[in-house]
């Protein structure tokens, strides 16, 4: 069996795994202590981020980049198939 690569090791280190009580075939995942932590960070991290993004910027204008991203996200999302067919 392959050895997982450091990252997905890493990870690893980061959840835990349980049987559910009442279907053997359902497994919970659970951050360990070591993933709380990293979450925390990278949450704040994440958080930075978008105010570093978004510096200058009104409320309104805000919520119209966001309003306009989702209307992007949308027309990709309707019918992604056809984006990348070359039709000559």
């Amino acid at each position: 069996t392959p050895k997982p690569s450091s990252a997905a090791s890493d990870v690893y280190k980061r959840q835990r795994r349980e049987t559910d009580g009442g279907d053997a075939r359902v497994n919970r995942i659970f951050l360990t202590e070591k993933g709380r932590q990293f979450d925390k960070k990278a949450t704040a991290l994440v958080s930075k981020i978008e105010d570093e993004a978004v510096r200058g910027f009104s409320t309104a204008e805000v919520e119209t980049l966001l309003s306009l991203l989702q209307r992007i996200k949308k027309n990709l999302s309707d019918k992604p198939e056809d984006i990348w067919r070359e039709e000559h």
